[in-house]
């Protein structure tokens, strides 16, 4: 199977990967923002031409990939981001839903920074890797790496 993941990165991005080729199978209209060498089968959007495994966490790559996706899919119904800088950038987004994924612990630091967006990112359940319980944004979370993709909607027409 080809996947979207270059052999610098793993497990989220195949993740994200599945879920816009199942988005697509299943009727929705996607579009992925990721890096340029990306093999997903799906409509992509990018700032970067090649994935930069060694830089992950930087915070010059992640702010340009976040800038430029969010200026590509300001127009779509939802944006599933998976970063740590894209909810702050979204505030300039006001009108467009946007759904984060940490894919990593939800830490004091974490949970200092997403407090400043107050009721824009509420703390809600959410699942981690491991097969312990569920964790709110308040409690300690899942360890795991991240990287950034983000993954927006747009509603086919005739289609709810």
């Amino acid at each position: 199977m080809d996947t979207d993941p270059s052999p610098l990165y793993g497990g989220i991005e195949l993740v994200v990967d599945q879920m816009a080729r199942g988005l697509v199978a299943a009727g929705h209209d996607v579009t992925l923002f990721t890096t340029g060498d990306s093999t997903c089968p799906v409509p992509k959007r990018w700032a970067l031409e090649h994935a930069e495994g060694m830089r992950i966490g930087m915070a010059v790559p992640e702010l340009r990939h976040v800038i430029h996706a969010y200026g590509a899919v300001a127009d779509h119904d939802v944006v599933h981001d998976h970063t740590v800088m894209g909810p702050f950038y979204s505030e300039r987004f006001l009108g467009l839903p946007v759904v984060t994924t940490i894919h990593g612990p939800f830490n004091d630091e974490l949970t200092d920074l997403y407090s400043a967006l107050g009721t824009r990112v509420p703390s809600s359940p959410s699942p981690t890797h491991s097969s312990g319980p569920r964790r709110t944004s308040h409690q300690k979370g899942h360890p795991s790496r991240a990287r950034r993709l983000g993954l927006s909607l747009r509603r086919r027409r005739g289609r709810r």
